[in-house]
C-alpha cells in the first residue's frame, strides 16, 4: 500500500473510532445492571444510529477495495476485522467489558438515575438526528428503492469508451433516480475512479446525500488506465475539466427520447395515472411497488428533470404518450380529484387504445384491482384541450 493510502485509510478510520469512543462514553451511564457486549452494541446502534452506519459503510467499503485486490492476483492492502473485533479492540467497549469495570457499575447502579440518564440522552439524540432523517427522506422523495431491469444497460453506457463527458451526464441524472446496491456501487466506482472533476463530485454529493460514508477523492491520486498517448493527454487536460449542464426542458426529453438510446431502452413495470393534487398516495403506492421489485413511471419521480408544470406543452404531451408506451401496465390512483383530471382521463384513453391492461388503486383498502368502470372513455381523447 503507497504511504499515501495508507496514511488516508488510516486517519478516516482513526476519525470515525473516535466518534464511536464518545458515542460509548455517553452509553456507559444508561445500561442495564447485568449488561454484555450486545446490549451495548444495541444502544450504540439506536441512540447513535449514523456514526455506527459509518463504521458499516466504512468496512464495507474498503472490504470491496481488497477483494478487487485479491481478484487480480493483487496483495490484500485494507483489512479491517469483523464490526464485533473492531468494537472490542478498537473502542472503549473493551473497557465496558472487563469484569472489574462492569462489578464497579452495579455496586454504583440506580435504576430510577439510569432511566432517566436513559431518557436524557434519547432526547438529546432524536433532535440531534432529526435534521439527518429529514436530509436523507427528502434525498429518498424522488427516488426508487429498485433495480429496474433497464439498469444495466444504462450503467453500461456510460463505461463505453465512446461515451462523452455530457452524456455521461445525462445518464448520471437517469441513474441516480434508482436507489439500490448496483447504484450505489456505481456512484462509489464513479468517485474512485472517474478523471472528470464534475462527475467525480456530483458522485460524491451523491453518496453524501444517501446517507453513505465518503471521502471526497482528489483527481490527482486517479489513474489515467491507457496506453494511448493522445487520448491520455486529451483525459488530463482537457475532459479532466469539462463542465456540461443539461437543459432541463420538456423539449430537451422528447429530443433525447427520440435521439438517445439510454431514453430508448426504458421500461417500466407501472405508469401511475394520478391527480398532482394526490402526491401522497403516490408515495405511498410507489414505496409498496419499490418492495416488491416493480418499477414505476410518475413525471415528477422519473422525468423530474424536465418536466416543469410551467412549462407544459406539446413536448409534455409526447413524452407522457412515450412513457405510456414504456410501460407494462397502469394504475389509477382512484379519487375525486383524479376523476376531475383531463390528464388522467387523457393517459387512460391512450393506454386503453394500446390495448394494455388498466389497474386501480383502492385509496381505501390499499389494494390494486383491476379496473373494470370505464368512465373514461372518449373517442376524440386525442383532442382533449390538455395546456
Amino acid at each position: 500500500m503507497s504511504k499515501g493510502a495508507k496514511g488516508i485509510f488510516e486517519k478516516e478510520f482513526n476519525k470515525i473510532i473516535i466518534k464511536i469512543n464518545k458515542a460509548l462514553n455517553r452509553i456507559r451511564y444508561i445500561l442495564p445492571y447485568e449488561y454484555n457486549y450486545f446490549d451495548i452494541k444495541s444502544c450504540l446502534e439506536r441512540l447513535y444510529f449514523f456514526e455506527y452506519k459509518e463504521l458499516l459503510d466504512f468496512k464495507e467499503y474498503y472490504d470491496k477495495k481488497n477483494l478487487y485486490l485479491l481478484k487480480h492476483n493483487k496483495k490484500s492492502r485494507y483489512f479491517l476485522p469483523s464490526i464485533e473485533i473492531i468494537l472490542k479492540r478498537k473502542t472503549s467497549m473493551k473497557k465496558l467489558l472487563k469484569l472489574e469495570i462492569k462489578k464497579e457499575y452495579q455496586v454504583n447502579f440506580k435504576e430510577e438515575i439510569v432511566q432517566k440518564k436513559y431518557i436524557e440522552l434519547q432526547k438529546e439524540r432524536e433532535l440531534k438526528n432529526k435534521s439527518r432523517y429529514e436530509n436523507l427522506l427528502k434525498a429518498q422523495e424522488r427516488v426508487q428503492k429498485v433495480e429496474p431491469e433497464f439498469l444495466d444497460k444504462l450503467l453500461g453506457l456510460y463505461f463505453r469508451k465512446t461515451t462523452t463527458q455530457k452524456e455521461k451526464m445525462y445518464l448520471f441524472s437517469e441513474i441516480e433516480k434508482y436507489f439500490c446496491k448496483k447504484t450505489i456501487n456505481f456512484f462509489r466506482k464513479i468517485h474512485d475512479t472517474e478523471y472528470n472533476n464534475q462527475l467525480r463530485e456530483r458522485a460524491f454529493k451523491r453518496l453524501q446525500e444517501w446517507g453513505n460514508y465518503v471521502r471526497l477523492r482528489k483527481g490527482k491520486f486517479i489513474v489515467v488506465k491507457t496506453k494511448n498517448k493522445k487520448r491520455k493527454k486529451f483525459i488530463k487536460e482537457i475532459y479532466k475539466f469539462q463542465i456540461s449542464n443539461i437543459e432541463k426542458t420538456p423539449f430537451e426529453l422528447e429530443k433525447r427520447i427520440e435521439e438517445s438510446l439510454d431514453q430508448k431502452l426504458k421500461i417500466y413495470d407501472y405508469f401511475i395515472s394520478h391527480s398532482s393534487k394526490n402526491f401522497l398516495f403516490v408515495q405511498k403506492l410507489k414505496d409498496k411497488l419499490n418492495s416488491k421489485g416493480k418499477s414505476i413511471y410518475c413525471d415528477w419521480i422519473s422525468d423530474n428533470h424536465y418536466l416543469k408544470r410551467t412549462l407544459v406543452g406539446e413536448a409534455t404531451k409526447l413524452v407522457i404518450n412515450k412513457r405510456l408506451e414504456q410501460s407494462k401496465y397502469l394504475i389509477l390512483i382512484d379519487t375525486k380529484e383524479a376523476r376531475n383530471s383531463i390528464w388522467v382521463k387523457y393517459e387512460l384513453n391512450y393506454f386503453y387504445n394500446l390495448k394494455k391492461k388498466i389497474y386501480v388503486w383502492n385509496i381505501s383498502s390499499k389494494e390494486i384491482e383491476e379496473l373494470t368502470e370505464l368512465w373514461f372513455i372518449d373517442e376524440h381523447y386525442l383532442n382533449l384541450k390538455l395546456y
